[in-house]
């Protein structure tokens, strides 16, 4: 079963608070998102679907997702990242290289894609 997207932000602010990630970090729903696209991301609507979006920049964790890890420990932090969204029934999407969007799991063609594409 899919968490709702607002019980998803508060439990992924505290998962970035307790690995202290929250440095730059903003998390929006989906309707706030919509309204910062156009403003924050150039207008080419990247995201809008999405229940759940987080931006951040010069984080570790962005960097991993944006560009790969770079060591043990960020695979690790990608992997804790990643196995907290499964569990919680999303997976995350890289919008711009700072935006991050989830989308529920089931029923998705997308996250079968995605899982695919990643392995």
């Amino acid at each position: 079963m899919t968490t709702s997207a607002a019980v998803l932000i508060i439990e992924l602010q505290r998962w970035l608070e307790k690995k202290k990630l929250t440095s730059g970090a903003i998390l929006y729903t989906q309707w706030d998102w919509r309204i910062m696209e156009p403003i924050t991301g150039r207008g080419k609507g990247i995201g809008i679907n999405a229940p759940v979006t987080l931006t951040m920049e010069g984080s570790p964790l962005g960097y991993s997702l944006s560009y790969g890890p770079e060591s043990v420990a960020d695979r690790k932090l990608v992997d804790d990242f990643n196995g907290f969204l499964e569990e919680r029934g999303y997976y995350v999407e890289i919008g711009y290289t700072w935006s991050f969007h989830f989308y529920p799991t089931e029923q998705s063609e997308r996250y079968t894609a995605h899982k695919a594409g990643s392995a």
